[in-house]
Parts: structure tokens; sequence; C-alpha cells
């Protein structure tokens, strides 16, 4: 805690933004920010992760498609909808007419997540196109990929349990778990406070980790660590 890990996290998206501007990139990645410590109070609640993925991607999208703002409030309005009505809604008049628009792609995301909604055994699906939304809005609208910014990471390890909706769904779903194998197909930046639990459910080979673990000893506590201008090298890859 308060060792300047969101502040690291903060620095190498910012560095990462900037070179996607140097290299005329910006059009090509959807940046998808999320401190996972401020919504930790309601991951039982399907409903609301469902909100959340839904309402912090059209905001994206919002913010590097301007041309598409005057539908995106029916269009968010509409993908809410999905889980609270049963029949399959049409979508919104305004959205069909607008062009250009992806209508039918948006049309087949939203009819995954309203069947995998009303499925018995449908728990895991759901969840996964939920927390694929991004990814497939993503291509939807021409970008080649979202970028997951997801801050207090160990904040998302929550397992969800079969409700009375998906009485069918026999096994549980790792939320971390769920998002660490969507996340491995897409550039992302992940702060965690245990990077140990993290590296226990997403493996992978080539990373640069920074640590400042043990640095201090129990007997110093007049000491402090300081990172000045930390160096923080960003490849093609």
């Amino acid at each position: 805690s308060q060792s300047g890990k969101s502040t690291l996290l903060s620095i190498a998206t910012s560095l990462f933004y900037q070179k996607l501007q140097l290299s005329n990139e910006t059009a090509n990645y959807l940046i998808i920010p999320i401190n996972w410590l401020l919504h930790q109070i309601f991951l039982d609640d399907i409903q609301k992760i469902y909100q959340l993925m839904v309402t912090t991607t059209l905001s994206a999208i919002r913010g590097e498609h301007m041309e598409f703002i005057p539908i995106m409030g029916a269009l968010q309005q509409w993908f809410l909808s999905l889980v609270t009505i049963p029949a399959f809604p049409p979508l919104p008049p305004v959205a069909i007419h607008f062009d250009p628009f992806p209508k039918d792609v948006v049309i087949g995301i939203g009819r995954r997540i309203h069947d995998s909604w009303n499925k018995k055994n449908g728990l895991e699906q759901f969840l996964f196109e939920t927390m694929n939304f991004p990814v497939v809005m993503a291509h939807a609208f021409g970008f080649k990929n979202p970028v997951f910014v997801f801050d207090h990471f160990e904040s998302c390890g929550y397992v969800i349990e079969p409700t009375d909706r998906f009485s069918d769904s026999q096994d549980p779903v790792n939320i971390s778990n769920l998002l660490c194998r969507i996340a491995d197909n897409c550039p992302f930046f992940i702060a965690s406070q245990d990077d140990s639990e993290f590296f226990t459910i997403f493996t992978i080979n080539d990373y640069k980790q920074l640590s400042t673990e043990r640095m201090i000893t129990p007997n110093s506590e007049s000491r402090e660590i300081m990172i000045s201008n930390p160096q923080i090298t960003l490849s093609i890859d």
C-alpha cells in the first residue's frame, strides 16, 4: 500500500498512449481503464459487473469516435436492457439508421449476451461475454484491440457461485481468472498488490516486473525508497 503502484501504472499507460500518438496508431487501440478496488463492493452482483463493463467500454468508444455520441445513450440503454427484458429487444431506431454503424455485429453481440443470460447453465458463458465485451466491441468499431488498464487487480479475485437464475450451472466462476484469459490476447497494463497470487493464475513468459519487496527491513524505519523518473522501455512487441 502507498508504494507507488498506481502512479507507475499511470506513467506507463501515458507513455504507451504517447507512443500511439507519435506513430499515428491511436485509432487502432481502445483504452479500457478499471480500478477494481472501487468496484470490489458489488462483485457478487452479476448485473452490476455487466453494467460496469458496458458503461466503461461505451464511454471509451465515445471518446475515440465522437461521431457516435448522438446514439451512445440509446445504445447503452439497449445493452443494459438485455439483462432486464425477457424478450430480445430490437436495436433503437436511432442506431439502426445511423451510418456508419456496425448494427449487424452489435446485434450479434447483444444476442449472445441475452441468450447466455437466459440459459440455466449459462453462468460461465454470460460472464465470459461480459468480460469479453470490450474486445468484441473494439473489433466491431474498427479497433485492433482494447488495451486493458487494471489497477488493484487483486480486488477482482472473486469467485461467483451459481445463483437461482443459473441453477443448472455446476461450477463457480473466478472473475480474475476469466479476465486473465481474455487480457492475454490484448495489450495490457496491470498493477496488483500481491504478485505471487497474480502469477498463480496468469502465466506469461515475457514480462517486466518491478518490485521493492524486502528492500526496507523492519529495523530501518527512518529509510524511504524514492524512484525518480523510473526507466520504462516499451518495444514494438
